[in-house]
């Protein structure tokens, strides 16, 4: 699903009982997440106030060492705080939530199984 914000793709997850795809934590995660149409895709990760990561859907701490690199010019460090990967290097990026990003995508994954 491609030219989505963040909180577009945030609601169709939710609507179909899912989350966005959690933060690559491992090499396979990363392997997976490449394989995808759009050149980016929305994480379920945001940046917090005092500069930590976390999961938006629970709030769970994301440790420094899953943010293995970023794009270039990122991160903004300024008020861009929904995070997604991109490009075939499957590097993060900060962007607005509400902001249209006709590149991103989305991947809804269930949390546990129905």
């Amino acid at each position: 699903m491609c030219w989505k914000k963040w909180k577009v793709a945030l609601n169709t997850c939710q609507n179909n009982g899912m989350e966005p795809v959690p933060y690559p934590a491992s090499l396979k995660d990363r392997a997976i997440l490449s394989i995808r149409q759009s050149a980016a895709i929305f994480l379920d990760m945001i940046r917090t106030s005092n500069g930590s990561y976390v999961t938006r859907s629970s709030g769970v701490l994301v440790p420094d060492a899953v943010i293995y690199g970023w794009d270039d010019g990122e991160p903004d460090n300024g008020t861009q705080n929904c995070i997604g990967i991109c490009d075939p290097r499957t590097l993060f990026y900060d962007c607005l939530c509400n902001k249209m990003d006709i590149y991103a995508g989305v991947i809804c994954v269930y949390v546990a199984l129905p």
